[in-house]
């Protein structure tokens, strides 16, 4: 009776042709499946020295022997978010860089600057990853938003020693990382998106406030410029205007106007020249019989603020001045703007 059972056992068994073809096919078509049923785990690890953590981990596939299974892994310990990448290859040797690819179109680097390898030069820690072309630092949260909402991601490791490129399939990720993380990376994204935003508008104000200094610093060399001004000039602009018509002098009034008592490089610019002139010859219908018209002065009477003055020779031959209620401002170009 034993004798049969072995017969029997040889019969189903025995290594035919076909039997070997069958576990051929068996175990490749095992490898296949093997390889796309990769999933993304999220574990609670218990330990001694760390305590109580969340780890999402996965394999990934390529790269060159020995280093062709190597380990993603994200944990979260005390709510700080460590993301490394071990088993990808030797890891001490000099200009360490990851290149990123999703679904075959986004495109992040991680630059030595922002790698970190582990002491047993084995994996790499990743604190930032940049978007190519951009300089911007985006944070670990964009990584895992990046696997989240993609399908497939594509590494490769390149350092002065060798270059391994390796991949992921992201089945199940979203799942992992929302158990570790919850709404974490929704709100780390929106947070950063609000700090980029702040970080902008103070640059623009930094930008706004050095414009005003630069303008009150142009106001201030003209205001200075303008009172190292000769007195033998004024004197000759003062002959000049005296042999002058009453138009003659309006319009070197608009084109080289007397500030202060002495005269400038600098016009005078208003909504309405002609309405402006009318003021003028207004006020000279109150001069006296005996006084005799000079022309205008325009008066500080705050900083960058002028009054226009009439200026006039008395009876007596003294030199005076009289307001006829119109003001000036001096801009950051050097014009004077009626106000």
């Amino acid at each position: 009776m034993y004798d049969n059972i072995k017969l029997f056992l040889y019969s189903v068994y025995k290594p035919n042709e076909m039997n070997k073809l069958l576990v051929l096919c068996t175990f490749l078509l095992l490898s296949v499946v093997g390889l796309n049923a990769q999933t993304w785990k999220h574990q609670t690890i218990k330990s001694d020295f760390d305590g109580s953590y969340d780890r999402v981990s996965a394999l990934g596939y390529g790269g060159s022997s020995p280093y062709d299974t190597p380990n993603f892994i994200a944990r979260n310990r005390n709510d700080k978010l460590e993301i490394y990448i071990s088993n990808l290859g030797y890891t001490g040797c000099d200009d360490n860089e990851l290149i990123i690819v999703f679904d075959s179109k986004r495109r992040y680097a991680v630059s030595t600057g922002l790698l970190i390898e582990s002491l047993d030069k084995d994996a790499l820690f990743i604190a930032g990853i940049r978007q190519s072309g951009d300089d911007d630092v985006l944070t670990e949260y964009h990584l895992i938003n990046e696997i989240m909402k993609s399908s497939k991601m594509s590494i490769r490791f390149i350092s002065s020693c060798k270059v391994n490129d390796f991949y992921y399939r992201l089945d199940g990720s979203t799942s992992a990382f929302n158990k570790m993380l919850g709404n974490a990376v929704a709100f780390e994204l929106r947070y950063y998106q609000e700090q980029k935003e702040q970080r902008t508008i103070e640059k623009r104000e930094r930008e706004e406030e050095l414009a005003m200094r630069i303008a009150r610093r142009r106001v201030r060399d003209s205001i200075l410029k303008l009172e190292e001004d000769s007195i033998q000039t004024w004197k000759a602009a003062r002959r000049d205007k005296l042999n002058s018509t009453k138009d003659s002098i309006h319009e070197f009034f608009f084109e080289s106007p007397m500030v202060d008592g002495k005269p400038s490089e600098y016009k005078v610019v208003v909504k309405n020249k002609q309405l402006t002139k009318s003021l003028m010859n207004r006020n000279l219908a109150f001069l006296k019989n005996g006084e005799e018209f000079v022309g205008y002065n325009l008066k500080t009477s705050l900083p960058g603020q002028y009054k226009l003055m009439l200026v006039y020779i008395d009876k007596d031959g003294n030199r005076k001045e009289k307001y006829i209620y119109k003001s000036f401002r001096l801009d950051e170009h050097g014009v004077f703007r009626g106000m």
